[in-house]
């Protein structure tokens, strides 16, 4: 009976482990395939990167927090839920690095029009136009789920804002920029969740 506590707090460590480095991993490729970007035209509102570093910091130093609201428990932790957290977190990656491979040359922190830019409508662009968003906000959820913590919560809201904010600035400018191609686009694609958002 003893070992059933113990196995499970290895299996929610291995499951952390996994999440942290699937951020890792993501702000990395980040790094890498900034450098590999079109010339900028002209910029647009602030960086979402502040709240995907914010985000990023937070998951991987919350052990080091000792304040007892942030780390209040919202439900239990188990194998399930560290499973089912830890499938969020790897599809959102997935999701996120291949909107980002799509976009290509065309990718910015900052909205921004690149030199020669396309309206990409391939890839994960398919099926919602925001679909980096998508997967860090999947990311985000797999995260929260882990942690079961207060402070996620707020951090996800956080997060959403910041995006509801930049895809508000974005759709300003491909309007501006593609008028017929992305007036039909918004009409045939969600945001953010297939066939919902």
């Amino acid at each position: 009976m003893k070992s059933a506590p113990v196995m499970m707090g290895k299996v929610i460590n291995d499951e952390v482990i996994l999440i942290k480095a699937l951020w890792v991993l993501l702000a990395v490729l980040w790094l890498a395939l900034a450098f590999r970007t079109k010339r900028t035209v002209e910029r647009r509102g602030a960086t979402v990167g502040v709240a995907l570093v914010a985000y990023l910091a937070i998951v991987i130093t919350n052990s080091y927090w000792h304040a007892s609201w942030i780390h209040r428990l919202l439900w239990a932790r188990s194998p399930w839920v560290g499973a089912i957290a830890v499938l969020l977190t790897g599809g959102g990656t997935v999701v996120a690095v291949w909107a980002r491979v799509a976009l290509g040359r065309n990718w910015s922190g900052v909205v921004t029009l690149k030199e020669d830019h396309q309206l990409i409508q391939s890839g994960p662009y398919r099926f919602v136009r925001h679909p980096i968003y998508s997967g860090i906000l999947l990311m985000a959820v797999g995260s929260v789920l882990l942690y079961g913590e207060a402070y996620g919560i707020v951090l996800l809201a956080f997060i959403g804002v910041v995006f509801g904010y930049k895809i508000r600035v974005e759709e300003r400018l491909m309007s501006q920029q593609f008028p017929s191609q992305y007036l039909e686009y918004r009409r045939r694609v969600k945001a953010i969740v297939p066939f919902l958002l």
